[in-house]
């Protein structure tokens, strides 16, 4: 026996196997496919043996209805939201508008609160500079008063020794050289308080000279007179 014949047995050994095997498969797909036609054919007996009653009607009826309900149910809950997403963009919107309006007024707000605050401080800067405008003016008014006592004090000084030595009216030319007179009015008052009832104020008004200054001579002249009315 050659080398070809064995293989060939072989080969046939193995055909006459598989197509066993090939069989026995087929034949228990078949088996398995009859059982599933078999059960399906008594669940289906099984259902046409179940009596119709009016119950099962009401409850087929029962459940159309709720089916029903629930496909109204969520056509409703659909409108509900898509309702209420649009409500929530349109508050959204507004509150974001009034959110802006708010920023720009306080935006202002601040812009004038900074506005009066500067002009608070330029009102604080020239109160203080008046402030020291004032000070300084009352100084110099207080340095001005202690310089006309000084000179109303040296004038009657002057005049008390020109009586005392008998001046006589040839002299006035002399001691208008000596003029010693101060700018500021205010000893007006002073001069005027020195004559009786202020008659004597009157009198010497014209004792001033054009600047409004009182001189050694006014004084000495005006104590002259006042000695003669006395006599």
């Amino acid at each position: 026996m050659d080398a070809f014949e064995v293989v060939s047995r072989e080969e046939e050994k193995m055909t006459a196997t598989e197509r066993r095997n090939d069989d026995e498969d087929d034949a228990a797909v078949a088996a398995e496919e009859e059982e599933e036609e078999e059960e399906e054919e008594k669940e289906s007996k099984a259902v046409a043996v179940l009596p119709v009653s009016p119950e099962v009607d009401h409850l087929k009826v029962k459940l159309l209805e709720k089916e029903k309900e629930a496909e109204i149910l969520v056509v409703e809950n659909a409108i509900l939201k898509t309702n209420a997403e649009a409500e929530a963009k349109k508050m959204a919107g507004t509150a974001r508008a009034k959110e802006a309006e708010l920023m720009a007024k306080l935006e202002s707000t601040e812009e004038e609160l900074k506005e009066n605050r500067a002009k608070a401080d330029r009102l604080a800067e020239q109160l203080e500079a008046a402030e020291g405008a004032k000070a300084a003016l009352e100084a110099e008014m207080r340095r001005l008063r202690a310089q006309t006592e000084q000179w109303r004090k040296a004038a009657e000084a002057g005049a008390a020794a020109l009586d005392a030595e008998g001046r006589c009216g040839s002299m006035d030319k002399r001691l208008e050289s000596w003029r010693v007179g101060w700018g500021s009015p205010l000893m007006e008052g002073d001069m005027d308080d020195d004559d009786d009832g202020g008659a004597g104020g009157a009198a010497c008004g014209g004792m001033m000279n054009g600047g409004g200054v009182w001189t050694v001579v006014d004084i000495w002249r005006k104590k002259k007179k006042k000695k003669g009315q006395q006599q």
